[in-house]
């Protein structure tokens, strides 16, 4: 997903341009929308049907996604 790649380049450029201390604070606040992304997509996207539940998993992968990159980085 194009916006996982975003916010992955974004905090490698915070890093770069503005220390490991501001990147880091950076990351902690990406990580928390992403969590607070997650627990809201099952109130957007009730797992009433085969076509939401399949929305519902692709977006909680990529959040699932950037949250394991974020960790890693």
């Amino acid at each position: 997903m194009r916006q996982v790649d975003y916010y992955l380049s974004y905090v490698r450029y915070f890093e770069k341009h503005h220390g490991r201390g501001a990147a880091a604070i950076l990351r902690a606040a990406v990580a928390a929308a992403a969590l607070a992304r997650m627990a809201a997509l099952v109130v957007k996207y009730p797992p009433v049907d085969p076509r939401r539940v399949a929305s519902l998993r692709e977006k909680e992968a990529a959040c699932a996604r950037l949250l394991r990159s974020l960790g890693s980085s």
